[in-house]
């Protein structure tokens, strides 16, 4: 088929179509561009951070488990724990309200109360109490 008969057929493309579309294409990888960055750069500092240094099975009934928190300085803290049984299942759960203080790394033991025998510790995350 020639140019001709698809311009004929269908009309001539609009001189202002590209120029549009490569400009709308455009503006949006340079949003989605400063997305991206603003997220990376947000969440790379998160307010609080913490692990789950040990954990120790105490009896049938209890788990001990150390945790590291680091945290700005004067910031409230909210982590929860959790024990869990051989089958994955959670067992027992511990949240652990940690008040504001000057201290930015704090390592802190809690004991966790289960229900039936565990096997590990998780902690689960924590967050700052707004």
């Amino acid at each position: 088929m020639s140019t001709t008969r698809t311009v004929e057929r269908y009309g001539a493309p609009r001189p202002w179509a590209r120029p549009l579309a490569i400009g709308v294409t455009v503006l949006l990888a340079l949003a989605g561009a400063g997305w991206l960055l603003w997220a990376g750069l947000y969440h790379s500092q998160p307010d609080v951070s913490a692990r789950l240094r040990a954990f120790s099975v105490l009896d049938d009934r209890t788990v001990s488990a150390t945790i590291d928190v680091e945290r700005e300085p004067g910031l409230a803290t909210t982590c929860l724990l959790e024990a869990q049984a051989a089958d994955h299942f959670v067992v027992g759960e511990r949240q652990v309200n940690i008040p504001a203080g000057p201290q930015e790394a704090l390592t802190l033991t809690y004991r966790i109360q289960t229900e039936r025998p565990a096997t590990n510790a998780v902690l689960d995350g924590c967050s700052p109490q707004r």
